[in-house]
């Protein structure tokens, strides 16, 4: 004896994947990732690393420009000495 369809088993089935798919897309709809403020502060400080490295530490046009001011005599004036000093010294100091 051979059974080759048994009337209304579809039915079921179809049915019970429709609901399951429906919870699905709630559960993923729900997901949320927080992070406290301490893994945040980690990957500011991971950011904030990687653009230090990728920063030269001269900055060949800056100094290329004041090498040119220097040679045109535009630093010679006594008041323009003295506040580079006074910078120097409180950088120091």
């Amino acid at each position: 004896m051979a059974i080759n369809k048994i009337s209304g088993v579809d039915k079921v089935i179809s049915t019970e994947k429709t609901k399951s798919a429906a919870r699905t897309e709630k559960t993923v709809s729900s997901d949320k990732v927080i992070l406290s403020p301490e893994a945040k502060e980690r990957s500011e400080t991971i950011r904030t690393m990687e653009i230090i490295r990728e920063t030269p530490d001269v900055r060949s046009e800056k100094v290329s420009e004041f090498k040119k001011l220097i040679e045109s005599g535009r630093y010679q004036s006594g008041e323009v000495i003295e506040r580079i000093v006074d910078r120097l010294l409180k950088d120091l100091g």
